[in-house]
């Protein structure tokens, strides 16, 4: 029974919706990065979060969710973070930077399961260096490392570093503690 939000005369803002478990419709709106959380009867109750890289803040909101007890999470894309608002405002930083499990690249999307776990899609690098025995063509447009101290020759073992970037989904807890991936 919520109404469709057009704010007045800006057609063109873009911005994320979560509802909680008590009723409540949280709005951010990506062009000033605040989060308005209202209740069922559309009375503002909160506001929450502002541009930037410190606790509460955030840079590019890509997705928003809630769960049941009204803590709202923030997927951070270019902080690689996730950013927790209790019912109360207060603000909680989950996650670091890395390519590890538990650590965060990149968050794109959010998922608040029943039983309050997260679900977070994120992007990952993999890297892997390996020996290639074959012999090196002069016209081999690839990218070889060599061991230092040592001369790239034509004939010589080389290196190869292989890199991909993939997408993964991880596991928290509610509270920020990694549980899979």
């Amino acid at each position: 029974n919520y109404p469709l939000i057009i704010p007045k005369f800006k057609t063109y803002i873009k911005f994320l919706i979560a509802f909680d478990g008590q009723g409540n419709i949280s709005v951010l709106y990506k062009d000033d990065s605040k989060i308005y959380k209202l209740n069922a009867e559309g009375k503002l109750i909160i506001t929450v979060g502002s541009y930037g890289s410190g606790n509460g803040q955030f840079i590019h909101a890509a997705d928003i969710d809630a769960d049941y007890n009204g803590n709202l999470y923030v997927a951070d894309t270019d902080n690689h973070r996730i950013v927790k608002f209790d019912a109360e405002g207060k603000a909680q930083i989950l996650g670091e930077y890395g390519d590890e499990a538990g650590q965060l690249s990149s968050p794109f999307q959010i998922s608040i399961l029943e039983d309050s776990n997260i679900l977070v899609a994120d992007k990952v690098k993999y890297r892997k260096n390996y020996i290639s025995t074959l012999v090196r063509r002069e016209d081999d447009p690839a990218p070889r490392y060599v061991l230092p101290n040592n001369v790239l020759k034509s004939d010589s073992i080389t290196y190869k570093n292989f890199r991909v970037v993939m997408q993964r989904v991880q596991k928290f807890s509610s509270d920020g503690k990694f549980e899979d991936k």
